[in-house]
C-alpha cells in the first residue's frame, strides 16, 4: 500500500507542481497586464 502510494505521489506530484507553477505565473501575468493597462489609462488621462 505504501509503495503504491509512494509511486502514485512520485508520478503525480511533479505534474501537480508544474500545474501550480504555470497557474501562478499565469495569474501574475494577468495582474501585470491589468496594472500596465490601468497605468496606461491613468497616464493618458
Amino acid at each position: 500500500m505504501f509503495v503504491a502510494l509512494a509511486v502514485f505521489g512520485y508520478t503525480t506530484f511533479p505534474s501537480w507542481l508544474f500545474h501550480r507553477f504555470t497557474l501562478t505565473s499565469q495569474v501574475q501575468h494577468d495582474n501585470e497586464l491589468y496594472f500596465c493597462d490601468r497605468r496606461g489609462r491613468i497616464l493618458s488621462g
